[in-house]
């Protein structure tokens, strides 16, 4: 009969080296995070954190940003009359986000319901 520490021994020995392509895809990865993704992150939170401060207090608990494209922001609204409140603003809004956060230009908010 096989001791257990001799079975353990007899595996590490079948245990294969790290490969260089996952050393590889993991350099990838990190390029990938830290020259696309982060960027994109890093503007979208400081539109996030211009749009808090734009919107009225009794409007912000019910509408969240929740992305920007080619200058349009994309906004979730939880009802239709924070909606039609926000969009008879949006003008006013834009120009606070310009002012607030100059990078990604906003040119317009798309008010959406929630799902």
């Amino acid at each position: 009969m096989i001791d257990s520490d001799e079975q353990l021994r007899d595996i590490t020995k079948w245990k294969k080296p790290k490969s260089r392509t996952v050393d590889r895809l993991g350099t990838l990865m990190e390029s990938f995070v830290r020259e696309t993704i982060a960027p994109s992150y890093r503007q979208f939170n400081s539109v996030e954190q211009a749009w808090r401060q734009a919107v009225p207090d009794e409007l912000a608990a019910h509408c969240w940003c929740d992305g920007i494209s080619n200058g349009q922001l994309k906004v979730v609204v939880d009802s239709a009359a924070y909606m039609y409140k926000l969009q008879m603003m949006s003008t006013e809004l834009i120009d606070r986000l310009d002012q607030l956060c100059r990078r990604p230009k906003i040119r317009k908010i798309k008010f959406v319901p929630k799902p």
